[in-house]
C-alpha cells in the first residue's frame, strides 16, 4: 500500500487522479487542457477543474467502469459553486465519456482499464484503512490480526452487495 497516488491520463484533456493519503476517505479528479500551443492549465493556480469524490462516489464510478451501470452522474457543491460530473459509455463503442464541469474527457479501452484498476485499488486501500483505524490503546494493538480479518470481511461484504446489485440490474434489463 502506498501513501500517495498520482496518475494522469493524457489526451486533448488530461484527467489527473490523485490520492494524498490512505487516511483520507476521498480522491481528487482534475481535468486540465491546453491554454496555448505549449502551455497547459495549472491546477496549482486555480486553473482546470478539480472535484473531490467520496467512497460512495468512487464505488459508483467503478460500477460504470465495469459496465454494470451504463452511466452515472452527480452534482458537487463547493463554496456555492455547483459542478456536474458524469460518467457515460458511448453507445456501441468502447469509449467512456467523463464530464467534469465544462471539461469532457474521452477514455479509450486501455485508458479505461488503467483507470478502473487504479480507482479500484484506491477504494480497496481506503476501505481497509477506514475499517481498521489505529487505536492508541496499546492493549488493543494486539488485535491487529483481528482488524485485518475485519477488513477482509468488509471487502467481501462489499463484493456481495455489488453482486446483488448486478443481479437486480440484470433482471431490470430483461
Amino acid at each position: 500500500m502506498g501513501k500517495t497516488h498520482y496518475y494522469s491520463l493524457y489526451g486533448k484533456v488530461i484527467l489527473i487522479i490523485q490520492s494524498s493519503s490512505v487516511e483520507e476517505p476521498f480522491i481528487f479528479l482534475t481535468c486540465i487542457t491546453k491554454k496555448s500551443e505549449n502551455e497547459w492549465e495549472r491546477p496549482s493556480q486555480g486553473e482546470g477543474k478539480t472535484i473531490k469524490c467520496n467512497l460512495e462516489e468512487i464505488a459508483s464510478i467503478i460500477l460504470v467502469l465495469r459496465q454494470k451501470l451504463l452511466e452515472w452522474s452527480n452534482t458537487h457543491k463547493f463554496k456555492d459553486k455547483e459542478t456536474k460530473i458524469s460518467f457515460k459509455w458511448e453507445s456501441n463503442t468502447k469509449w467512456l465519456k467523463i464530464g467534469i464541469g465544462n471539461y469532457t474527457k474521452m477514455l479509450n479501452y486501455s485508458q479505461v482499464e488503467l483507470f478502473k484498476y487504479l480507482v479500484k485499488h484506491l477504494l480497496q486501500e481506503k476501505i481497509m484503512f477506514q475499517s481498521s483505524k489505529k487505536i492508541k490503546n496499546k492493549k488493543v494493538e494486539r488485535l491487529t490480526e483481528k482488524k485485518k480479518e475485519v477488513s477482509i470481511l468488509t471487502i467481501i461484504l462489499i463484493k456481495l452487495k455489488t453482486r446483488k446489485r448486478q443481479m437486480k440490474f440484470q433482471k431490470k434489463r430483461l
